[in-house]
């Protein structure tokens, strides 16, 4: 899967780490490198020559805060991003990696996932009133 990631994200000069964060700066917005960092599970630095990489080419620009300038932001750069045509780029590679796979081995996947899912959603909020359906 890794090998289709890059075939089809190299087409735009990106790597799979590199379309995760424009995923997420254009679904969350503007976010500091150590939010980045937090949501992607990577480092601060790795997460720093990330953005410094793609702002070289053009994806993303750094913005001060006006209240305090030692606050730097990062920001999808519109234009240049085109993230309906990165995302749909993942989406084809989840569908080419998922089309080896039969009817009854994708439905235990997804019993799978949504269990793992299930379980994650208890242990992080387990306080969390559980729905009596």
């Amino acid at each position: 899967m890794t090998r289709l990631f890059k075939a089809e994200l190299g087409t735009m000069g990106l790597t799979p780490p590199q379309a995760m964060a424009i995923g997420l700066l254009a679904e969350q917005g503007e976010m500091k490198i150590s939010d980045i960092s937090s949501q992607l599970k990577l480092s601060g630095s790795t997460v720093s020559g990330i953005v410094d990489r793609l702002e070289k080419q053009g994806f993303v620009e750094r913005i001060r805060s006006e209240t305090d300038r030692r606050v730097v932001n990062i920001r999808a750069k519109v234009e240049k991003c085109r993230y309906p045509e990165i995302e749909e780029k993942v989406h084809r590679v989840f569908r080419q990696s998922m089309s080896v796979y039969d009817k009854r081995t994708l439905e235990n996947i997804l019993s799978v996932l949504m269990d793992l899912k299930k379980t994650f959603s208890e242990s992080v909020n387990p306080d969390k009133e559980k729905p009596s359906c």
